[in-house]
């Protein structure tokens, strides 16, 4: 390698690095801190570089993915291009028939964020747009800002889950007391075995982590914690919920299923550390999420007159 490709490699991790802490500062701003579920809507109503025809992908990614950047719905089947492209549908191709192979199972897998965000950089440094010298000086920042956000964008898809579907669960009507403490005990200890004694030490690892590399334990988590809450899912799919307990009940699925994304990503982030990162403080959001729903479970049991047996209390 001579002297001035050095030159240009040095300066090419300088831009990778610059625009991956402006990504991520977005992200904490915006997605994470918040604490809420990505929304495809949110997604497609911000700012972004030029969409002509309003679907939610700009005119550049248009060419990329060889959609019409004229046309919304450009295979004509009443769904806007970036809204199948973020479900894992191909916008080229009407539906029925148009899921992706293994798009929607296998979303962490197949999208790595890192290389998205090099090209597009790679891309924009090729066509002009934006030059070594420039980014190093500040002058391109609104642009960066927009690559970033593109790539933040392209992670709806890895950590979107589906809302539980409420025939999914057994319910049964009885408002007798002894029926309802079974459950509470039933949920709090799939809570405190499966969610709390897992993930929570893990949250405080991460919390206490300098992340630097790829090698750290807690990107390899992801396989036996994902295994964990699908456990703890099939676990309390398997028992039946007193109908004044269904929105708790419902909201425990939810997290389960939104843990198991999570760890689905970190599973496959050893070679995208983009990723990696969003999936750990995505599960950083769900530790906050569940200590919420604890005290929901808490005071609804208070109200129903039941009682915290004295095993459970050390998760509150």
């Amino acid at each position: 390698m001579n002297k001035k490709d050095k030159i240009f490699v040095f300066l090419l991790l300088g831009i990778l690095g610059f625009v991956f802490f402006r990504g991520y500062t977005y992200l904490k701003k915006t997605y994470l801190s918040a604490g809420a579920n990505f929304q495809v809507a949110s997604v497609l109503d911000e700012p972004r570089d030029p969409d002509t025809d309003g679907d939610g992908l700009s005119d550049i990614e248009e060419s990329f993915y060889k959609t019409d950047f004229e046309n919304p719905d450009t295979d004509g089947d009443g769904y806007l291009d970036g809204e199948e492209l973020l479900s894992g549908h191909d916008p080229r191709v009407a539906a029925p028939g148009d899921i992706k192979p293994g798009a929607l199972s296998n979303r962490a897998a197949t999208i790595n964020l890192t290389k998205r965000l090099s090209g597009r950089i790679l891309a924009s440094i090729y066509e002009k747009d934006i030059s070594p010298t420039s980014i190093v000086e500040g002058i391109d920042g609104d642009l960066l800002d927009i690559m970033a956000f593109n790539t933040l964008s392209d992670s709806v898809s890895i950590f979107y889950t589906k809302p539980i579907d409420p025939s999914e669960i057994n319910l049964f009507s009885s408002t007798n007391t002894e029926d309802e403490q079974e459950y509470l005990e039933n949920l709090l200890s799939i809570m405190k075995q499966k969610i709390y004694s897992m993930f929570m030490t893990q949250l405080a690892d991460f919390s206490l982590a300098e992340i630097g590399s790829l090698e750290d334990p807690f990107f390899k988590a992801g396989n036996s914690s994902l295994a964990i809450a699908n456990s703890a899912k099939i676990e309390l799919l398997s028992i039946y919920a007193p109908k004044a307990w269904e929105d708790i009940h419902i909201s425990a699925l939810q997290l389960f299923n939104d843990y198991m994304t999570a760890y689905e990503a970190l599973k496959y982030s050893d070679n995208d550390g983009i990723k990696g990162l969003l999936a750990i403080q995505r599960i950083l959001v769900l530790g906050e999420q569940t200590t919420f729903l604890l005290n929901e479970i808490y005071f609804h049991s208070q109200e129903r007159g039941l009682v915290i047996p004295e095993e459970f209390t050390d998760i509150y």
